[in-house]
């Protein structure tokens, strides 16, 4: 009778430690997966990062080139 109560005790023993393994897996691949969802959308800031910031750099140059249009203007 012991015998038997340790042999099941072993097997749902064996049966959390396996449905706990399952779950880990399955959270590992979770991670994984979000850790390329997490590198493509830092490739993609980036890219928007140095699209804004060359956008700023026209739009300084366009004002700069709009003030001395207006400086040549009031000079004439």
């Amino acid at each position: 009778m012991a015998e038997k109560k340790q042999h099941d005790e072993a097997k749902k023993l064996r049966e959390t430690i396996d449905a706990f393994s399952a779950r880990l897996d399955a959270m590992s691949a979770a991670i994984e997966r979000m850790e390329g969802r997490l590198d493509v959308l830092y490739e993609e800031c980036q890219r928007i990062g140095g699209a804004a910031q060359r956008t700023i750099l026209r739009q300084e140059s366009i004002s700069k080139s709009l003030d001395r249009l207006e400086q040549s203007l009031r000079e004439k």
